[in-house]
Parts: structure tokens; sequence; C-alpha cells
């Protein structure tokens, strides 16, 4: 019986998290989820909130994370820069480098 229940809410949290189409996760400041659908020509649409929260304006250059066990994944814009830099400069951040 306990497990039905627990199941419902987990339902009806999944239900109001697609209707919404964003959630803050709870406990977890900082940590945010969205959903978005894929078009025709497999272009998404980042949710206005997630654009406000991670600074992305028109013309922004992101770059796409993929791994097959884990998923897509969309790291912050400075990534980039970062990773240039670093391909460049020939230095590897340490341990403890500022973000």
């Amino acid at each position: 019986m306990i497990k039905l229940v627990i199941l419902g809410i987990l339902v009806l949290q999944v239900i109001h998290f697609i209707l919404i189409g964003g959630l803050i996760v709870k406990n977890h400041k900082g940590k945010y989820a969205w959903t978005v659908k894929v078009g025709e020509k497999g272009q998404i649409v980042i949710p206005k909130q997630a654009r406000d929260i991670f600074d992305i304006k028109p013309g922004d250059t992101l770059i796409i994370l993929g791994d097959e066990q884990q998923g897509i994944a969309i790291p912050p814009k400075n990534t980039i820069t970062k990773l240039v830099t670093t391909l460049f400069d020939g230095t590897m951040p340490q341990k403890g480098d500022e973000e």
C-alpha cells in the first residue's frame, strides 16, 4: 500500500513537471530540470528560465556534450573559453582552481 502511494506521488510529480515545463529540485540549490520538445529539424528551444539563469543570449555559441550512457549536457558558456585557453597555453587546471 505504501509503495502505491509513493508511486502515485511520483507520477503526479512527473505530470506536474511535464505540464509546467520546469522544476527546481528540492534540497539541491542551483539544480534544475526542464522538458523540451524536439522539432522536425532536430531543434530544441532552451526554456526562458534556463536562458535567464545561465545568461544565454541569441547568437551565443554553446557546446553540446554527449555520452551514450549518461546522455546529453550543455555546460556553461565559459567552458569553451577555458578549454581553448587550456589547449593553447598547455596548462591544466589544478584541483582547487576557481572554475
